[in-house]
């Protein structure tokens, strides 16, 4: 179905989903363990749940601007949240934390801008599969199967009426995330692929699971190297809890990363659609406080506990 490319539209033109690509390799992916943990793990810590911080307790977040230009934020926010939000604190953490699990899906994440009022503009998350972008006019091909389910063959909308955030380089960048997924779910099961685990009881193996289970966890780190993080480990049987706490710090300023890239192009998408305000975020580590507290850490300057606490968002 045509539409007219360079509006907006009252309602949302692209498909959120294609259910014939549900069985695709990489949903397969997710369903790993570990990808699973990994995942979970990055946007449940992303912003306080809730908008209330137990180790943060001056936690709070403002949008600035005249009153018309607040509510036309707060709508755009709303449109990105779970529920109607009434504090800012928690509108905001519902709406990053709805951001970054969709940019965890496949390293990036499409939004259709949509007014069904003169005023106020929304966000509408929709898939990146048999999407293409030609010369600033992007094509969302519909599978033959999902045509009768959305009623139309083809979406195409101007560059003006999508708005795009990837996850930041200091991360790996959208390709480099796919890749890092890939690996983790491809490369790290329980035990391995060509190993019939229904036969252990009848016919005993040679595998020693420890020795597999120590060099899945080495091979699991390498991979992790940019991010940092556990996948909630917490055995010392194969490193110390030094090693153990620097990881889970290094995590927290991944995470911290990725909530201020969020943050910003939220604010930047605010200024290319002319709406004069800002969203501002205090109390939570910044990325420049947590490379201080690692600093610390290595001389051995803060306890080990005080550290995770001080440079976690929740």
């Amino acid at each position: 179905m045509l539409i007219t490319p360079f509006k907006y539209s009252e309602k949302p033109q692209f498909c959120r989903f294609f259910r014939s690509l549900s069985e695709s390799k990489r949903q397969k992916i997710y369903r790993n363990t570990s990808v699973h943990i990994f995942v979970e793990e990055i946007h449940l810590g992303i912003m306080p749940i809730g908008g209330r911080s137990r180790n943060h307790p001056d936690f709070s977040i403002s949008i600035t601007g005249d009153e018309k230009n607040k509510e036309k934020t707060k709508e755009l926010l709303n449109s990105l949240a779970s529920n109607n939000r009434l504090s800012t604190n928690e509108l905001v953490c519902d709406a990053v934390d709805n951001i970054v699990k969709s940019m965890l899906y496949s390293g990036m994440a499409y939004y259709e801008i949509t007014q069904d009022t003169p005023d106020f503009l929304k966000l509408d998350n929709f898939t990146s599969d048999k999407l293409v972008n030609i010369l600033g006019l992007y094509f969302q091909f519909v599978p033959e199967k999902d045509r009768k389910m959305w009623n139309k063959k083809l979406v195409v909308k101007a560059s003006n009426s999508i708005w795009k955030i990837k996850i930041p380089k200091e991360l790996g960048g959208d390709s480099g995330y796919r890749k890092l997924i890939h690996s983790l779910g491809k490369n790290t099961e329980m035990y391995p692929k060509c190993y019939d685990i229904e036969k252990i009881a009848t016919q005993p193996s040679g595998l020693n699971f420890n020795e597999y289970i120590s060099q899945t966890k080495i091979y699991q780190y390498r991979l992790l190297e940019l991010w940092g993080g556990t996948l909630r480990h917490t055995s010392t049987e194969y490193s110390n809890e030094y090693y153990l706490i620097h990881r889970i710090v290094r995590f927290n300023r991944a995470q911290a990363i990725l909530r201020e890239h969020v943050i910003k192009h939220l604010n930047i998408l605010l200024s290319r659609k002319k709406i004069k305000a800002t969203i501002e975020v205090f109390g939570l580590p910044t990325v420049k406080f947590v490379d201080e507290q690692l600093k610390k850490l290595g001389e051995g300057e803060v306890e080990l506990v005080t550290v995770t606490n001080a440079t976690r968002a929740s």
